[in-house]
């Protein structure tokens, strides 16, 4: 594993302790240590998710993400240091999808030499609680690699979007593709056993009339997504079942709102390139993901120019204070909302307007 592969694992891991309350991994025996293993994730959070997978195993695995963010040589030589690959997609065009083929040789091999690779088998990402159908792209990988198992995975967010939730990382248990020779049953089977796989780690509602409903109620108390086995068992009792939601917001009093209003003022450059960069993107599912780029990257040579510009104007002392209260204040301010958070038993939407 090299030097910058652990690096960069290493601060992700740091910013994602910040960023979430609790980050519970489950099932981490039954990834292998050792041999070719593709991980199969569901897809809420864009690059969030891949992120989690990077930094809750000890593999040094490798990523398929989506090929629009490979627009800029930049992003390339950036993304292709960390072991991701673009897949194209319809949307991308023809000529997108004729790229493909390369990118699964490449996968084909990075297998065949006993390594790992992270593939989104839902070829799409969102955030309703269910799992999407399968695209069967991953299993023309697989096909004719020796030895090679697959182990589901399952992301459980508390919160899609919000500062201070939890996360639940579920590692299912490694699926051997089946043996069958003829190219569309073994798709079909492969299909069918990840799938059902993944069913069980993440929470899953059926789509039906009853959904929104059975959403809804849950979404009265979002920690319980974090236990998707019991979760799945409740929502299998209560398909017919009616409820009434009752929002209780919680917000922050008078000292708190003061305090979120001078972290911003101190720290208004970083806070303000994340609202414009969400407001640009625009796709919610974005935000999460958005918001620890921002922590991993910007805040640091934020912090370092702010000590620099104190300091030279007001000298060493006035500028580690003005540097302090930077950070104390944003401590503050992840806090603050952290507790608006978990304090929070108002109906939580995944299609309300994204707040950073």
């Amino acid at each position: 594993m090299n030097l910058w592969y652990r690096t960069v694992r290493l601060m992700v891991t740091w910013v994602l302790k910040a960023y979430f309350r609790d980050i519970i991994v489950q099932g981490e025996e039954n990834v292998p240590a050792t041999g070719a293993v593709m991980f199969t994730v569901n897809h809420q959070n864009a690059f969030l998710d891949a992120l989690l997978i990077a930094t809750t195993n000890k593999r040094f695995t490798h990523f398929l993400v989506r090929a629009d963010v490979f627009k800029s040589a930049v992003a390339r030589k950036f993304f292709s240091s960390l072991n991701m690959m673009p897949v194209y997609r319809w949307r991308d065009g023809r000529h997108g999808l004729f790229n493909n083929q390369e990118i699964f040789r490449k996968c084909s091999d990075i297998l065949t030499n006993r390594h790992a690779l992270m593939v989104f088998p839902e070829a799409n990402h969102h955030q309703q609680r269910r799992l999407l159908p399968l695209s069967k792209g991953f299993t023309r990988i697989t096909s004719g690699v020796y030895d090679v198992v697959i182990v589901p995975v399952g992301l459980n967010y508390s919160h899609h979007r919000l500062l201070g939730g939890s996360v639940t990382v579920c590692y299912g248990k490694p699926i051997s593709p089946p043996s069958n020779s003829d190219e569309r049953r073994y798709a079909a089977t492969l299909v069918e056993h990840v799938s059902g796989s993944m069913r069980r780690l993440i929470t899953h509602i059926e789509p039906s009339p009853s959904y929104q409903t059975l959403e809804d109620q849950l979404n009265q108390d979002p920690w319980q997504y974090l236990d998707p086995y019991q979760c799945n068992k409740w929502i299998s009792t209560h398909h017919q079942d009616q409820f009434e939601v009752t929002p209780a917001p919680a917000y922050p009093g008078p000292g708190r709102r003061l305090a979120l209003g001078v972290s911003f003022l101190l720290n208004f450059l970083p806070l303000g390139l994340c609202r414009m960069m969400l407001q640009k993107i625009g796709d919610p599912v974005f935000s999460s993901s958005i918001k620890v780029i921002v922590a991993l990257v910007l805040f640091p040579w934020y912090y370092i120019l702010l000590g620099s510009l104190a300091i030279y104007f007001f000298g060493l002392t006035a500028g580690i204070a003005v540097l302090f209260l930077a950070v104390v204040s944003m401590l503050w301010r992840k806090w603050t909302l952290r507790w608006i958070t978990i304090k929070s038993e108002r109906k939580y939407s995944d299609t309300s307007p994204i707040k950073s």
